[in-house]
């Protein structure tokens, strides 16, 4: 007697980021999936002068409230996956570096 184990049929995914790094992670599982990046401000949220992880939780749910409001009544059958990363050193959230001087700085003074 042999079972047979049938792939697990998931909803569509909606992966809610701009991220080209979660994008490669995607395709390289196999896993299909389409790709659009939530209309929020985030620097408008959260605090930024300590909690990182509930600074990116905030901001994950935020993007996935924003898509989840932007769809149509046919795509709410969707799984909808968002994410977010922070740079922490010695204690402080680094934001995305404004320009190229401020990257080099962030990385000389590692």
């Amino acid at each position: 007697w042999h079972s047979v184990v049938q792939p697990l049929a998931l909803p569509p995914l909606l992966l809610g980021s701009g991220s080209a790094v979660r994008r490669q992670i995607l395709e390289a599982a196999g896993v299909s999936f389409e790709v659009r990046k939530p209309d929020i401000e985030e620097k408008a949220l959260g605090d930024r002068s300590r909690e990182p992880e509930k600074l990116v939780r905030l901001l994950a749910e935020a993007k996935a409230d924003a898509l989840l409001s932007s769809l149509e009544r046919c795509d709410k059958d969707r799984l909808i996956l968002t994410a977010d990363q922070v740079v922490t050193y010695k204690g402080s959230i680094r934001e995305k570096p404004k320009d190229l001087e401020e990257a080099r700085t962030f990385v000389s003074s590692y």
